[in-house]
């Protein structure tokens, strides 16, 4: 049962779905977007062994190998079909805690496995396409199936996940998507945040008990060339105005000879304030290709004025006719130095030139009613409450802050810091 919350866990999960299919897709010039959030089903299966698992960081992660020796649910497959005793239908983001947690009872941990599980309809023009699924956050360690096929493992929870469903799939026609979420226990809920958290004999860095998928979920189609990231880089020029987009493009087939668009257009509305198209080579795998944008008139962003711009890149063919893959990045003027003003004799931190004095609150990680994760209500409440008593910035206490605190504190304008630790 939902209730308020003032801590974390982590855990097993998967889900299905056997609600119609009420996600939507949407298409963004080359690429087609479906999220995945709600109709997934939850399941604890208490019977399932994961103490004595080994455990495998990301370099050593080997789909193939351990696709052949990759746990099912308890009693099989079959098991999901006909939705499991204590099963649950939710929406994502879902925690654990938020629906087994007894009333009353918020110190209560619920380590173990967890499956969600989803039926989805994968599109018939899909096919031929490269086919992620991207998960922006999950408690602890994920094991992804398509089709009951492993296409995916994750050990380092709270940050973004991806992998390829491609060969998984089967295309124009309903897949089933579980996600398997193994919660080992974590710190109590509390400020007693830093305690290695024990697996088997295992060592993990300290983290709060909580487990589920604290994120948004989708599945994207590309071509077989695509940009896989885009980063952002403020420079420090002259006026704080020059920034350095470096965009990562993904590869699987022979060199590819392209040309790369750069538009640099504000939130707030109207024309694109810089546009440049590039020629670039892809070689097989990746390629990283840079480009350094001065914008002399560009509004600097700043806790008062939260100026924001968009930075969205295309890649075409080489005659500029068909768009390949296109993505965008938000985005702020803003350089964050520690230096010494003139005459002083130690340092101090400014923004964009400007001596800034840091007035702030801790944000410990646990949210009312959800536990382990923030809605948009509770960031922009969370933000605006903290300006309204002069404070000026958030620190994330010993974690990895959630992506909706950060676009709410972008737009609304407030500083953040993540402290290093748990």
């Amino acid at each position: 049962m939902k209730k308020p919350f003032l801590s974390f866990v982590i855990v097993t999960i998967s889900v299905i779905c056997f609600a119609g299919n009420r996600n939507e897709s949407r298409i963004a010039d080359g690429r087609k977007m479906l999220p995945v959030m709600q109709g997934w089903n939850l399941w604890h299966d208490a019977s399932a062994t994961w103490i004595n698992d080994s455990l495998y960081l990301p370099q050593a992660v080997d789909i193939a190998a351990l696709a052949l020796k990759a746990p099912g649910p308890t009693g099989g497959w079959k098991t999901l079909d006909r939705f499991p005793a204590g099963g649950l239908v939710v929406d994502l983001p879902a925690i654990v805690e938020e629906y087994f947690t007894p009333d009353g009872k918020i110190e209560t941990s619920l380590p173990g496995v967890y499956w969600f599980f989803s039926d989805v309809d994968i599109p018939s023009d899909w096919a031929g396409k490269a086919v992620q699924l991207k998960i922006e956050s999950a408690r602890l360690r994920i094991e992804v199936f398509a089709n009951a096929q492993l296409s995916g493992y994750d050990i380092v929870g709270d940050i973004p996940y991806n992998c390829d469903l491609t060969k998984a799939l089967i295309y124009g026609k309903r897949n089933r998507i579980a996600i398997r979420v193994t919660n080992p226990g974590g710190n109590q809920r509390g400020w007693e945040d830093y305690l290695a958290v024990k697996w088997g004999t295992y060592l993990l860095p300290p983290s709060r008990d909580f487990g589920g998928i604290n994120g948004k979920v989708e599945l994207i189609a590309t071509n077989h060339t695509y940009i896989d990231d885009i980063y952002i880089k403020n420079m420090q020029m002259p006026g704080y105005r020059t920034i350095e987009v470096q965009t990562t493009v993904n590869n699987s087939r022979t060199d590819v000879q392209a040309r790369i668009k750069y538009e640099i257009i504000p939130v707030s509305g109207g024309k694109a304030i810089y546009t440049q198209t590039d020629a670039v080579s892809v070689s097989e795998n990746r390629a990283v290709v840079k480009r350094q944008i001065a914008c002399p008139n560009a509004m600097l962003w700043d806790i008062e004025s939260p100026e924001l711009y968009m930075c969205k890149v295309t890649l075409l063919d080489k005659n500029n006719r068909k768009i390949i893959d296109s993505d965008s990045r938000k985005f702020g003027f803003r350089v964050f130095e520690v230096k010494m003003a003139d005459g002083d004799t130690q340092a101090h931190y400014f923004v964009n030139g400007k001596r800034m004095i840091f007035k702030g609150g801790i944000d410990f990680g646990y949210y009312s009613y959800t536990g382990a994760y923030s809605t948009e209500e509770m960031a922009i409440k969370s933000i605006r409450a903290a300006k309204s008593i002069g404070q000026n910035a958030f620190n994330f206490h010993r974690r990895i802050g959630y992506p909706i605190i950060m676009e709410k504190a972008d737009e609304i304008g407030l500083f953040l810091y993540e402290e290093p630790g748990g």
